[in-house]
């Protein structure tokens, strides 16, 4: 089992409580607490004097009406005030999101709200979030992928980063065509005529009387 004393560890700030979601705080704070062995009764004091100035003041005003003395009441009254609508908040982010840009700048983003939702709800499976995944993607990219059905956000985007590479390989490969084809095109449209007689059809124009 890990002993911290006989590691040097490094030199960790406590996280600052900013009003955001306060459940990723907590459980931060928690691993700050058993990584240090900070006992139970100073978890609440000791984690209240790295509030930053606004959750400050709104905790000096909550405590005048009620008591906050242990951790767990803590982190309830945080909950009720700074998290009661974040999982909602967080659910609307990720049926919302769509890709913009490339594959994985939108796998960043989803996976960024998936995380969110997970925290106030890891109930939901793979499958949610691979469906969720898969609906957010280009069409031309997504209707490729619909029939392998992937299960899980991973395996999704292994799928859809293939099919971008194909589609770009493809793409680059018919702009050089097309630029092949219009040089070619150039150099017979430029290409001087034998005879000075002739029009372009290479028939000898009409010669016109007065």
């Amino acid at each position: 089992m890990f002993n911290p004393k006989e590691y040097r560890l490094p030199k960790t700030d406590f996280p600052r409580f900013d009003g955001v979601d306060p459940k990723l705080w907590k459980d931060k704070a928690e691993k700050y607490f058993r990584l240090f062995k900070v006992p139970a009764h100073m978890w609440s004091p000791f984690a209240t004097m790295h509030f930053n100035t606004i959750a400050s003041m709104w905790l000096q005003t909550y405590e005048a009406q009620h008591s906050v003395e242990t951790w767990a009441e803590l982190c309830v009254a945080l909950d009720n005030k700074y998290g009661k609508d974040n999982y909602y908040h967080h659910m609307k982010d990720i049926l919302q999101c769509r890709q913009t840009e490339d594959v994985s700048s939108y796998h960043t983003l989803f996976n960024e709200f998936m995380h969110k939702v997970l925290i106030h709800n890891d109930a939901l499976d793979d499958v949610f979030f691979a469906t969720k995944f898969m609906e957010g993607l280009k069409p031309h990219i997504r209707n490729a992928l619909v029939l392998h059905k992937p299960r899980t956000v991973d395996a999704a985007l292994s799928l859809a980063l293939m099919q971008e590479e194909l589609l770009d390989n493809n793409l680059k490969r018919y702009s050089y065509r097309a630029a092949r084809n219009s040089v070619n095109l150039s150099s017979d449209i430029e290409k001087p005529s034998s005879s000075h007689d002739k029009g372009l059809l290479l028939v000898s124009p009409k010669r016109s009387y007065p």
